[in-house]
């Protein structure tokens, strides 16, 4: 089973204003066999947000849960 983290410093123009954002995205699939696994995936991400601290941070459990309207 894949548990994941994914980290994006977006960047974009509003006009003539540069726009910058750090997101986190951390992965945990609901199908996962060991719940265990799933828990250190949870109790990371709250160290890497401590460390990081993103503008937003999202925990998806499938590949539905990632979308741009999240985002």
């Amino acid at each position: 089973m894949m548990f994941r983290w994914a980290v994006c410093h977006l960047q974009w123009m509003n006009g003539e204003r540069k726009m910058s954002k750090v997101v986190l995205i951390a992965f945990a699939p609901d199908g996962a066999a060991d719940g265990g696994k799933k828990f250190i995936v949870a109790a990371n991400k709250g160290m890497i947000v401590n460390k990081l601290k993103p503008n937003r941070d999202f925990q998806i459990n499938n590949w539905d849960d990632l979308n741009e309207e999240k985002l």
